[in-house]
């Protein structure tokens, strides 16, 4: 086994198993290698303790990471869905989004959306900006646009 490997392996257990890995840390580390990254957003975009703001950035990166690689290494269905039941989750805590009587509708209407893919991922994450006090960076916002036109 590469040391890279065995490096990899030992931040996907602090991360996901053992937990004395901090994740939001990790994606704030640019000294780190893509596959780390890749590990540490996935982690945030799961994590119960995470704040909406910290979601949807991590969202938003995410999808704009992974809409550089090759599809057929990861399943866009699998990325809705994360992004989509994380929203769910969230709008269900409504004391934690921004003006809730007119954003959590809004946010519940596009997770229940028939659109599919990065369509749908496009649709959430803009309803999630409307939710939250963040913002997602133009060129994420612009790439994701860019992603949910051409599928």
């Amino acid at each position: 086994m590469s040391r890279r490997t065995i490096r990899e392996s030992r931040l996907a257990r602090g991360l996901f198993v053992t937990g004395t890995v901090d994740g939001a840390r990790v994606v704030r580390d640019q000294s780190l290698g893509w596959s780390a990254h890749m590990l540490a957003l996935i982690r945030v975009a799961v994590d119960h303790t995470a704040t909406p703001a910290e979601v949807l950035s991590v969202h938003g990166l995410l999808a704009v990471s992974l809409s550089k690689i090759k599809p057929a290494i990861f399943v866009v269905s699998d990325i809705e869905h994360l992004v989509t039941s994380t929203w769910l989750r969230l709008s269900s805590r409504r004391f934690l989004l921004r003006a809730p009587s007119r954003t959590v509708l809004e946010l519940q209407r596009a997770c229940g959306s028939n659109a599919k893919g990065w369509k749908k991922i496009s649709e959430v994450l803009s309803a999630a900006e409307d939710a939250t006090p963040a913002r997602l960076p133009d060129v994420y916002r612009e790439a994701i646009r860019k992603l949910a036109q051409d599928s």
